[in-house]
């Protein structure tokens, strides 16, 4: 069963990857299954283990980061995210609190609410 104001999902993430520093307009919980994962939001960094929980607040930029030599997998749940909103992925660190001129990247949703970075045809 679907809950309608609540998604969670299973991430597998390869050794030594990380994903670009990024926010969207809901609140955001992660919990580490196996392996461990960096955090960096909000201008500090947090190394979670094994069912550790971090909340990021809606809003705040993050980025996540497999620097050890295994795959390590988490949970990601969060609220839906709000009509019309969608989140933003910086082309480098915003800083805290965010850069407004930090350059960003273009993005599309899928019907799923998900964001795909779209790579302008120039």
């Amino acid at each position: 069963m679907a809950l309608a104001g609540l998604r969670g999902h299973t991430v597998r993430m390869p050794m030594a990857q990380s994903t670009p520093w990024h926010h969207v307009p809901r609140d955001l919980y992660f919990m580490p299954i196996r392996g461990e994962i960096e955090f960096g939001a909000g201008g500090q960094v947090w190394r979670l283990q094994p069912y550790d929980m971090l909340h990021v607040a809606a809003g705040v930029p993050y980025q996540y980061r497999n620097s050890t030599l295994s795959e390590t997998q988490f949970y990601s749940m969060g609220g839906k995210l709000p009509a019309g909103k969608k989140g933003v992925y910086y082309s480098e660190d915003p800083g805290w609190p965010p850069r407004p001129d930090t350059p960003t990247f273009r993005v599309e949703l899928d019907p799923y609410g998900d964001a795909r970075l779209v790579r302008d045809r120039t």
